[in-house]
């Protein structure tokens, strides 16, 4: 129920993976990443993340306890670009059990960012943990949604100001805030 497991096993140059206008449809894990750097997921992707993961599915050993869908996760993979993406619930209802992207240690040797992509109805749209210092999340719109953006464990470096002036929607970074 995976739609990409990419996973590095010797870490070195030319080792990532770039997916573009790709439609994940229900898959419990959209892509997950385990230490690919300069992996680019951008222009037009479509996670249409499930609410929950059915009884009798055993949850991605991955997260644990999670158990439950997402349509990104990376952990250790640096130099990340998340950009120009749209995430969605199956069902159109604001879910209470999924995540957007959640990203993990993403910031060890190289920059990433998360930006210009479109949130709505999930329940986590962007989980930050771990070792994420150099992440930046610019430009997203989050609609719809239990929390747009959640630190879990580490930091979050400074995103930036609010615009002058600042709007109620509008609120760091050029993020877009939707009403629930």
């Amino acid at each position: 129920m995976t739609g990409i497991d990419g996973k590095n096993t010797q870490p070195g140059p030319g080792r990532h993976l770039t997916v573009r206008s790709t439609t994940f449809n229900n898959n419990f894990e959209g892509i997950r990443l385990k230490g690919v750097d300069f992996t680019e997921i951008s222009n037009s992707n479509n996670f249409i993340v499930p609410d929950e993961i059915p009884s009798g599915v055993t949850p991605p050993d991955l997260l644990s306890d999670l158990g439950r869908p997402f349509g990104i996760y990376s952990d250790g993979s640096s130099g990340l670009t998340v950009a120009d993406n749209t995430f969605s619930t199956v069902g159109g209802t604001v879910s209470e059990k999924n995540y957007g992207a959640i990203l993990a240690n993403s910031s060890t040797s190289a920059a990433s960012v998360e930006k210009r992509n479109t949130f709505t109805n999930i329940n986590i749209a962007s989980q930050a943990q771990g070792n994420n210092g150099n992440l930046r999340i610019r430009c997203n719109d989050y609609n719809a949604f239990q929390f747009g953006i959640a630190v879990t464990s580490g930091m979050l470096a400074d995103q930036g100001a609010c615009p002058t002036p600042p709007t109620p929607l509008r609120a760091i970074s050029g993020i877009t805030w939707g009403l629930v």
